[in-house]
């Protein structure tokens, strides 16, 4: 095998007066590279934004539902304690919530004809303020804004006694406040402070009578536009005066620690006699999470096609090389080198041209991902000095935004490098390599000595 791997070193490093050859084989190794460097780049792309998004689903919609097969559930207590002390070890938080439809207007608009014209449609989630306060997810993801679209500070004493400013917290402590998508805030010309009307509608016809004046306490944003566009968020005790009845639940969300297996955690609580009376649902097998995953498949097959171009390019590069080679073949045969050693040596080429491409590519792939938000805001930089140069003359112009948090759910750059999407890259291009150099080297090795020294004399 040291034999082989000499003779196919020497080979791959011996190009003087060859110079298309050269080209070719370089040509062979850049396939290689672009093969893996692009598919990691653009898996890391979908990889972080994928988590971008699925951290804030999570954050608002649980890692787990347990979805009250009755109405009216409303001894949510006696579940969530049973849960903490059964599921300690692997549950973060446990809490009741309601979520239905609902219409929202302002409450200067009355009559039938307005309530019904004039409402946006929203989503209604309802919670309890001491369950926000330990909601470590749902406060990281979802930020309290201003009406000018800025972060919302308040003024609070730390434990020197010295007055700081930090992010505004939620406040459901009274049942009549609301808050409001930033999206929704302004689709219904909302003023913070201000008085809005909501109902939860029961039947097919809505009345003025149906509507609930709430405060509008604040404006909250969680980066993704379905949140910041219909959903709006209550007290839990608010329904004792919309619905009038004790506060009632449509279920209990869980978070799940880091380290736990949600998919066997599920399968338990399927299995609970205690809680045979839920539908327990995992988030991340649901919706757009299944989506997740079945896009991401299917990307990686479509991005294998550049490892196919990689395939075809280091066939014809070893098919040139085995014809350029031939009288060293022949003279290596007289000298009684056997057809397999020669299949060995044009294999091993090509598994060289596999591994090297892969290397580089793997480290080019990774260099750019770690570096793509600097790269995303020098083209940005450019973009705008071009337009504000060129087409507007040096005056000013608003800037070039590659993700706009205006047209995208989310306004930065997401990546997320995953080891084992590296090494199937790397893995898939060297294995192609190889299959690739298989043809070449069986031709190779059925050259017949004698016939090949005549042709070259």
């Amino acid at each position: 095998m040291r034999y082989e791997l000499y003779v196919s070193q020497k080979y791959f490093r011996s190009r003087k007066g060859k110079s298309i050859i050269q080209r070719i084989s370089v040509f062979s190794i850049l396939t290689v590279v672009i093969a893996v460097a692009m598919p990691i780049i653009v898996l890391s792309i979908v990889n972080g934004l994928h988590q971008n998004i699925g951290e804030k689903l999570i954050a608002y919609d649980f890692h787990l539902r347990l979805e009250a097969k009755y109405e009216d559930f409303s001894d949510y207590d006696k579940v969530i304690d049973y849960i903490n002390k059964q599921y300690s070890n692997d549950i973060e938080l446990a809490m009741p919530y309601f979520s239905s439809v609902g219409m929202l207007r302002k409450s200067d608009l009355s009559s039938y004809y307005s309530s019904y014209y004039f409402s946006e449609q929203v989503v209604v989630r309802a919670v309890r303020q001491k369950d926000i306060e330990k909601n470590r997810r749902f406060q990281k993801e979802f930020v309290l804004k201003t009406p000018y679209g800025d972060t919302d500070y308040e003024t609070v004493k730390n434990e020197a006694g010295k007055e700081v400013l930090r992010p505004t917290k939620f406040n459901l402590n009274d049942v009549n406040t609301i808050y409001l998508g930033e999206t929704l805030f302004s689709n219904i010309n909302a003023v913070v402070n201000g008085d809005v009307e909501l109902t939860i509608p029961l039947g097919d016809i809505v009345s003025d009578l149906d509507f609930k004046k709430m405060k509008v306490k604040g404006i909250f944003s969680g980066g993704f536009a379905e949140y910041d566009k219909m959903h709006c968020i209550i007290p839990l005790e608010a329904l004792s005066e919309i619905f009038e009845a004790a506060p009632i639940s449509t279920g209990i969300g869980l978070y799940i620690n880091d380290n736990v297996n949600i998919n066997k955690l599920t399968q338990i609580m399927q299995n609970d006699e205690n809680l045979k009376e839920f539908e327990i649902v995992n988030t991340e097998t649901q919706g757009i999470f299944r989506d997740f995953y079945r896009e991401k498949r299917i990307m990686r097959y479509v991005l294998f096609i550049i490892i196919i171009a990689a395939f075809m390019t280091i066939y014809i590069t070893l098919h040139v090389i085995v014809m350029d080679k031939r009288r060293e073949i022949g003279i290596l045969k007289s000298f009684g080198t056997t057809s397999k050693s020669i299949q060995r040596i044009f294999l091993i080429e090509g598994a060289l041209i596999g591994i090297i491409g892969s290397v580089i590519g793997a480290i080019l792939g990774i260099l750019i991902t770690n570096s793509m938000t600097e790269i995303i805001l020098f083209v940005e930089d450019a973009a705008t000095f071009v337009k504000c140069n060129l087409y507007f003359g040096g005056g000013n112009c608003a800037p070039v935004q590659i993700m706009s948090s205006d047209v995208f759910f989310i306004s930065v750059f997401p990546k997320k490098l995953y080891f084992w999407d590296i090494m199937i890259q790397c893995a898939g291009a060297i294995f192609v390599s190889i299959i690739a150099a298989y043809f070449p080297s069986k031709r190779a090795s059925k050259e017949h000595p004698a016939h090949v020294l005549r042709q070259n004399v």
